[in-house]
């Protein structure tokens, strides 16, 4: 049998192996690469739908909530951008809608500048609307939200709520309301409360 070259061993070895490695994340690419696509063609074939989705919420504590956050802000919407998302490949895609909030107070953690932005399931798009349980966001609500970071890194630099309906109080006037967990209070009685269980 012939002696191979380094060179053959090269190519006969090494880069079949990497081709091999390298599949699951060219498939995966492949699949969930193209959400925008995939989200418009879903609108295409399904009209004017509104798909109503509920979470399963984890059964946590506020404690426990507020020490697995990350960050604890209180600030205002300013900016409301939904996109498509695919979840799975099984699954028709989604829309959720990516918040840019101005930060007026930080109860924890760091923002690393003024504004945020938070990722949270629902939104428009396309004719398509995605309804959730979760506290329905526009720009000018004020906010305290209760943060962990993005956990599908489909933005980099993004945070989600750390329970999905429980973790954003609005803000209206000195009263701030959790209407989907039934936690409310002066804004300040409610700051006070967070940062008791720090």
């Amino acid at each position: 049998m012939d002696k191979k070259t380094p060179l053959q061993l090269l190519c006969f070895v090494v880069i079949p192996l990497s081709c091999f490695a390298a599949a699951p994340f060219l498939v995966a690419g492949a699949v969930f690469g193209d959400a925008d696509g995939k989200g418009r063609q879903f609108a295409l074939d399904n009209p004017g739908a509104t798909i109503e989705v509920g979470h399963l919420e984890r059964n946590v504590t506020e404690r426990e909530e507020i020490r697995s956050s990350r960050l604890i802000i209180e600030g205002t919407v300013v900016e409301a951008r939904p996109h498509w998302k695919i979840v799975h490949v099984s699954t028709n895609p989604r829309i959720v809608t990516e918040f840019t909030v101005k930060v007026d107070d930080v109860l924890k953690g760091d923002p690393g500048g003024e504004t945020v932005k938070v990722v949270m399931d629902g939104g428009a798009l396309d004719g398509i609307t995605y309804k959730t349980d979760a506290v329905n966001l526009v720009p000018g609500t004020r906010v305290i939200m209760l943060l962990a970071n993005d956990r599908n890194g489909m933005f980099d630099d993004s945070y989600y709520p750390s329970t999905a309906t429980k973790s954003v109080y609005t803000v209206e006037g000195d009263r701030a309301t959790n209407g989907l967990d039934g936690r409310s209070g002066g804004v300040g009685e409610v700051k006070e409360r967070i940062s008791g269980k720090l």
